[in-house]
């Protein structure tokens, strides 16, 4: 769910009763503009557009088990400007491992994939110690040049480990396997 006053965002996970298990609000600032999300295992992956990185947290009992990227900052951060349109421009990170807008996310095995709104790049990671250890960045990805389009709104693996990427104007693409 979305506060659309503060734009700070947590995940409800419920029972199969209906009722409300336990809430997961981020850690630190919490999830700011939360846009994608993915579940893996026991694990789910959210996609902190505004903080600029993922959070890792098992969705059967809410602990925190990592953050991949760099926390912060929000756009609830002092030294914030303002764009032409009005929205708040605040930095990301064009690093390699480091994100601009973490847009969409999936996992499979040992390997995350980041799709970014601003960054305009898909990244793939591979975690040879478990998804609260060290990664190796595998590829980067840029949807325009692979998918004529900038930006890749969602990604996703089939069964076979095949990455689905798609880009604006509904353009659908797949890229190499994942084993």
């Amino acid at each position: 769910t979305l506060n659309r006053e503060t734009f700070i965002g947590q995940v409800e996970v419920f029972g199969p009763d209906g009722g409300l298990c336990y809430i997961h609000a981020g850690p630190g600032v919490g999830l700011c503009e939360p846009q994608g999300f993915c579940v893996f295992g026991n694990l789910c992956f959210v996609a902190a557009t505004y903080n600029h990185c993922v959070v890792i947290f098992q969705w059967t009992t809410g602990v925190h088990v990592s953050t991949v990227g760099q926390l912060g900052p929000s756009f609830f951060s002092p030294k914030i400007d303002v764009d032409a349109f009005g929205r708040w421009d605040v930095p990301g990170n064009s690093e390699p491992c480091f994100f601009d807008e973490p847009y969409a996310v999936a996992a499979r095995g040992d390997t995350l994939v980041v799709a970014e709104r601003r960054g305009d790049r898909v990244q793939l990671f591979r975690f040879p110690h478990g998804f609260w250890g060290e990664r190796e960045l595998l590829q980067v990805i840029r949807p325009e040049v692979v998918l004529g389009h900038p930006r890749a709104f969602g990604v996703c693996f089939d069964d076979d480990g095949y990455l689905w990427c798609l880009a604006g104007w509904g353009v659908l693409g797949v890229f190499a396997r994942v084993e």
